[in-house]
């Protein structure tokens, strides 16, 4: 055991069950690509995996937790993350609707409004 500051051990703490509600969501899912006869499965990368703050950010690590060399991050990063142009175009997904009833395409529509209203009741009155 070492001292740490409170801080970085309430991070890890949180970070830690982060990850425990994660693996459990992709067991779940991983069921379902069972029942449905999907030969894949959904996993997380290492804890260690593309850090850029804490105790892991001044080296490199693949998916499974091992060290690597800058020259073999830079040369597999592009299969593991998104590139610039995933993000792109993920973010000319994301227009946003200010129309009244209407919902963003991106996200699925509530069944109902706040406290059972309808989807398209005036919740602000602006004089």
């Amino acid at each position: 055991s070492k001292d740490v500051a409170l801080r970085s051990a309430m991070n890890e703490i949180l970070r830690d069950a982060y990850t425990h509600d994660n693996e459990k969501a992709l067991e779940k899912w991983n069921k379902e690509l069972s029942l449905h006869h999907i030969d894949k499965t959904l996993t997380l990368p290492h804890k260690r995996f593309n850090r850029t703050v804490g105790e892991y950010a001044n080296a490199r690590f693949d998916r499974e937790g091992n060290l690597m060399s800058e020259e073999q991050w830079q040369a597999k990063k592009r299969d593991w993350l998104p590139s610039p142009e995933d993000k792109q175009f993920v973010r000319s997904l994301m227009q946003p609707v200010t129309k009244e009833g209407h919902v963003a395409g991106w996200i699925a529509p509530p069944n109902k409004g706040i406290n059972g209203q309808p989807l398209d009741f005036t919740y602000v009155m602006l004089d």
